[in-house]
């Protein structure tokens, strides 16, 4: 299962984007600074953190994050808030990767709704600032 979630991102992104995919904005290696954050992140533990892709498939939420090679889930954090009938999802860098071993493609990050606490087919919205394509 997990393979054609992680095949079916992977198309999508080389094929310029998909439905449930959020394009990425110009500016390379910057966050999109005119895209705006729906989600307070005020108060809310560790660090924004920017990625470079993400989609929601087959109620699995599934995001491309920056490593230097040291990153791992339990580095990120998935925040929940709930507005009106749809789900907001918030990544929250816990724990700095100061490796120097860059991932070309950057981490695939794989969670299911169950582990989010979020019912089947919820409506999901993704509240992090999107990086240029890798």
């Amino acid at each position: 299962m997990l393979r054609t979630i992680a095949a079916t991102v992977t198309v999508c992104m080389l094929a310029g984007g998909c439905a449930m995919i959020d394009r990425v904005l110009p500016g390379r290696g910057d966050a999109a600074p005119d895209r705006p954050i729906m989600v307070s992140t005020e108060g809310m533990p560790g660090v924004l953190e920017p990625i470079h892709a993400a989609a929601i498939i087959a109620d699995h939420a599934v995001f491309r994050v920056t490593s230097g090679g040291c990153t791992d889930r339990d580095d990120i954090q998935p925040i929940i808030t709930l507005v009106d009938d749809e789900a907001v999802v918030t990544l929250r860098r816990m724990h700095d990767d100061y490796c120097q071993a860059y991932a070309e493609d950057g981490l695939e990050l794989i969670w299911t709704f169950e582990e989010l606490g979020l019912a089947p087919g919820q409506r999901v919205r993704i509240n992090n600032p999107y990086l240029d394509s890798l």
